[in-house]
Order: C-alpha cells, then sequence, then structure tokens
C-alpha cells in the first residue's frame, strides 16, 4: 500500500492563491464601504421602492336634466425639487414670466425651501399651460397630474354649488355642504424606481382609489340662467345693492332656480369676495312687508272674523293708541278683495285687531317663516317671528303688514306654496334623493283658493303689480315695500322692493320670489322694482318647461297691435 505525498510547492502556490483571493475581497469591501459609501447611499435612494398616487375624481353636481354644474377635470400642479435645481436666478424669471406670478416671492419661496425635495410653485394649470413652462426644461421641474374642478353654470350658478380649495376641498355652497359626499379617496401604488426615476416595475400591494358621489339637484340649469339675468337687469336698472330670486315647482316644492346678485364666477379666484358668494336668497333677510297680507287676510276669513264681502272702512290714516297706520291714498271703503288689490294697511290693520294676538304669528312660522329650510346651505339666516306672549295693538297690526319679522327669500316662497296647492305648503328641496318633511295644511282649500283669485288681481288693471304679467297668462302675487331696517332703527330712504307670486293663476306651476335691495330713485315700490323681474323670470319659464298659455285671449289681442 502506498501514500500520496504532496509536493511543498503546490501547498505554497494553494496558500499563495487564498492570501491573493482574500486580499481581493478585502480591499473590494473597503471601496465599497469606505470609498464608496456616498455613492452607493445615493444609489441606494435612486433606485428602491416608492409609493405613488393614484388619483381618484371628486363627484359631479348635476342639474335636474343631467347637465354638469360642476365637474373635475385633469389638471397640472408644476413643482420643483429645490435640491435639483440651479440657483434660483438662473430660471426663477421664465418661470415667472410663463406663469404671469411674481418672480420675488417664488425666489423667496425657493430660498426658504432649500434642502427639501419638493416645492409647489403653481397648481390648477391646464395641460397647455404646464407644457409651455416645462419647455423651458429647468432641472428638477416637476409637472405633476392632479385634477381641478370647473363649473360650466359659471356665476349663475356659483352662489349655490359654490367651490373647492386648492387641495379639493368644498369650502362654499354644495360643495361645502356635501364635502365628504363628493370626497374622493386617492390609491396608492408600489413602483421599483431606477436611478432615472424611471418605473421599473409595479409591486404587489398599495391600495384602490374611490370615486366621490355625484350629487344630483332639483334645479333646471337654463331656468337657473334665465333667473340670474333677469334679477341682474332689474337690479342694475334700479341701481340697486343686491337682489335675490328663488324659483319653486309650485306643486313639489322643489327649487327650479336661486340667484343672488351681485355674483361671482367660481371659476376665477379673483371674484370671491365675501359680499359677492353670499348665496343671498337665504343669507339676507328681509322684512316681507306686503306680502304678508294674504297670510293676515286668508287667517281673519278662516277665523270668520270677516265676510269674504264686507266692506272695510279704510281711510288713509288709521290710529292705533298713539301710532298711525297709513295707506299710499285714501280708499275710503274696500272689501276683503280690494284690501289685496289695493295693498292696504289700514284694511290689514283692523282686521288683524279683530284676531287673537298670537293667531297670525303661530300661522307664519307653520308655514315655515323664520325656520330652517333644510336645504344644508352653510350660510342660511333664518330670522324669526317674534314669540310674544303679551302683543300691543301696533305690534299686531304691523304684522300684518309685514314689519317686526324677519325672512329669506326661500322661506317666503315655500310659505306661497300654499296658495298652489289648496292649502298646504310644500317643504323646498333642492338636493334630489334626500328625505323631505311632510307638507303642512296651513288654511282650508276653499280659503286658499278665494286668496289665488284675489292675488290675480294684483297683477290686473288696477292692482299694485302690473308690470308682472305677460301677455298670454295669468299670474297672481302679492307686491312689499318696507323701509330698510339698521342697527339703530330704520334708515332714511332705503328700502327693500319685492314681489311674491304664482305663475300662471289658473294653475300654478310655479312660485317665483324676487327681492331687491336698496333700489335708487322714486320708483323704489315693489311694482316697480322687483314686479318686472318676475314678468321676465315667467316669460322665459313658459318656454323653457314649455306651460302653455291660459288666456289666449290675450295673446291674440296683444299680436293684433
Amino acid at each position: 500500500m502506498s501514500v500520496a505525498v504532496t509536493t511543498p510547492w503546490r501547498l505554497r502556490i494553494a496558500f499563495l492563491a487564498l492570501v491573493v483571493l482574500a486580499s481581493i475581497v478585502g480591499w473590494r469591501l473597503f471601496v465599497l464601504q469606505v470609498q464608496q459609501q456616498d455613492s452607493l447611499r445615493g444609489w441606494g435612494k435612486q433606485i428602491s421602492v416608492r409609493s405613488e398616487v393614484v388619483p381618484a375624481f371628486r363627484g359631479n353636481i348635476y342639474d335636474r336634466t343631467g347637465r354638469v354644474l360642476a365637474m373635475s377635470t385633469p389638471g397640472v400642479a408644476l413643482a420643483i425639487d429645490p435640491s435639483k435645481a440651479p440657483e434660483a436666478k438662473q430660471w426663477v424669471g421664465p418661470v415667472a414670466e410663463r406663469l404671469g406670478i411674481d418672480p420675488t416671492r417664488l425666489a423667496q419661496r425657493f430660498e426658504a425651501a432649500k434642502g427639501r425635495q419638493h416645492m409647489y410653485i403653481r397648481r390648477n394649470l391646464t395641460p397647455a399651460e404646464a407644457s409651455h413652462v416645462m419647455d423651458l426644461e429647468v432641472p428638477g421641474l416637476i409637472a405633476e397630474s392632479e385634477s381641478q374642478r370647473y363649473y360650466p353654470g359659471g356665476e349663475a350658478a356659483g352662489h349655490i354649488v359654490g367651490f373647492t380649495d386648492v387641495d379639493g376641498r368644498g369650502r362654499e355652497g354644495l360643495e361645502f355642504a356635501f364635502n365628504q359626499h363628493m370626497a374622493p379617496s386617492q390609491g396608492e401604488r408600489r413602483i421599483l424606481i431606477d436611478r432615472e426615476r424611471d418605473a421599473i416595475r409595479y409591486l404587489p400591494g398599495g391600495s384602490d382609489e374611490q370615486f366621490g358621489h355625484d350629487l344630483h339637484l332639483s334645479l333646471d340649469a337654463d331656468l337657473q340662467y334665465a333667473a340670474y339675468r333677469a334679477l341682474k337687469r332689474a337690479a342694475l336698472r334700479t341701481r340697486a345693492e343686491s337682489g335675490s330670486a328663488v324659483v319653486l315647482d309650485a306643486k313639489t316644492g322643489e327649487i327650479l332656480a336661486a340667484a343672488s346678485y351681485p355674483s361671482f364666477n367660481p371659476n376665477n379666484t379673483a371674484t370671491r369676495e365675501p359680499e359677492r358668494t353670499r348665496p343671498r336668497f337665504v343669507a339676507d333677510l328681509f322684512e316681507p312687508g306686503s306680502t304678508i297680507k294674504p297670510f293676515a287676510v286668508a287667517l281673519a276669513l278662516q277665523e270668520q272674523v270677516v265676510e269674504p264681502n264686507e266692506v272695510i272702512e279704510t281711510p288713509r290714516f288709521f290710529k292705533v293708541n298713539s301710532h298711525r297706520v297709513s295707506d299710499t291714498k285714501n280708499y275710503e271703503q274696500l272689501d276683503v278683495a280690494g284690501i289685496i288689490q289695493k295693498s292696504s294697511n289700514v284694511g290689514t290693520a283692523k282686521l288683524m285687531l279683530r284676531m287673537d294676538s298670537q293667531a297670525l304669528p303661530v300661522l307664519l312660522r307653520r308655514a315655515g317663516l323664520g325656520e330652517d329650510t333644510g336645504l344644508a346651505l352653510p350660510a342660511e339666516a333664518l330670522g324669526g317671528v317674534p314669540n310674544r306672549t303679551r302683543w300691543s295693538d301696533i305690534g299686531r297690526a304691523s304684522l300684518g303688514y309685514g314689519y317686526g319679522l324677519s325672512v329669506n327669500a326661500v322661506q317666503l316662497a315655500q310659505a306661497y306654496t300654499a296658495f298652489a296647492n289648496q292649502g298646504q305648503v310644500r317643504p323646498v328641496t333642492l338636493v334630489q334623493g334626500l328625505p323631505s318633511l311632510p307638507p303642512v295644511q296651513l288654511f282650508e282649500p276653499d280659503i286658499a283658493d278665494g286668496m289665488l283669485k284675489m292675488m290675480a288681481a294684483v297683477t290686473a288693471p288696477g292692482g299694485t303689480a302690473q308690470q308682472a304679467k305677460i301677455p298670454g297668462y295669468t299670474s297672481a302675487g302679492k307686491t312689499g315695500t318696507t323701509i330698510k331696517a339698521g342697527t339703530q332703527g330704520y334708515l332714511e330712504r332705503r328700502y327693500v322692493g319685492s314681489f311674491a307670486g304664482l305663475f300662471p293663476a289658473t294653475d300654478p306651476r310655479l312660485v317665483v320670489v324676487v327681492s331687491i335691495d336698496d333700489p335708487k330713485g322714486a320708483n323704489y315700490y315693489g311694482g316697480n322694482t322687483a314686479a318686472p323681474a318676475f314678468a321676465e323670470i315667467t316669460r322665459e319659464a313658459a318656454r323653457i318647461l314649455n306651460i302653455p298659455p291660459d288666456e289666449p285671449e290675450t295673446l291674440l289681442a296683444g299680436g293684433a297691435n
């Protein structure tokens, strides 16, 4: 048996090879851990797993016909990575010029952001606007996809839909009231990114995006525009400070239009001043004046304190204790219908003094005056009907012709639905699909129908609102003119002119309320300021809603002239 013997020179070669190999590994580790430490850390930051937001859009707002009133569109946010950008003087000027922003302010923000990896330059840009800036090829400049809000209705519907801020959160109107309902939930996905920030592949995990819910309204976009245009014309014609207009479906209480003046364009942030963004149809309170008389007279008939054909002595002046109630002229004698047609304060006051002092305040609150409308608009002011245990005689009398209480335009329109539905008040609604309150039986059917006929005489020859009438159609309503109240009492030569009406009078389809705040000039009465806007709104409504004429002989007579 023989034994193999390894020669010494082979062992030396093997040992030397191991030493060389160990030296190479050691040197490589030294290079990686010491000499290339910073470089490798940079690679680690550049080649890594990153999270990316998956955008989701906010819900849209639609009118009753499916037309869009608010929608989200693709937008771009321009940002910059200060750690990769050159000095401010090399890029701020050209970028600011193309964006139309202040270069000094942009440079200051950039200097303050040094040490960070992200700074927004401007958001909510269109892709074309962003591309115009990206063409400058500034190192570190980033174009990020986002959504921006667009409002096709512009200033006509701005007070209702409201607007969102730059981060897509509702700030006014329905955008604010239903923010959580319409807000989306962004998704997230994990991506392997190389050193050039290009995606290598998507990784498992992350979360799915959730789109916001849509909102469907009772508004008619065409009628909304018509109401706003008529209101704006009336305000400009009378040189008024502001105004409101509300159009209801008389049978259902649905709001078909609600306009405010002055207005704002929700697409233009420069117009979002507090005085312009107020939804005045719910935010502005006023004393309704003679528009309350139909409720007072109807209640007197229902309480049987007056007969329909009874003649009331109506001198121009009537003394209530130490106070004087007056009319614009001496009517001498008026029956109940005449009190409404001529808008007699004296006649109304005499009827009020025949009734229990609590009767009218209770009825007005049941009609919804001074109460929450349930529309969820954030700026709504409730106003109120006084709740007193004892009423003075002048307090009772003046309440009957609309002083001593405060309402908004929507509340007044809601109350007037009683005269279109045989005495039933239909609660107003704006957002479809939400529960609504049950109707309230305010008057007996024959009382409400009789009052509707009396109010039709207001727009006829001899009435106070002849300018509310349009050819071919009957209409009914009541004018109101009140002195404006200030913090120190009533203001001299400052008025609110209003008109509350039903159209057509034979079978009302619409309730329309127009209020003109602080008109200038001698013709400040509701019949001169608000009634013409009512006529313009109903003329357009008849066309838009295809309401047939109910007085064709008048239309034919007018066409022959």
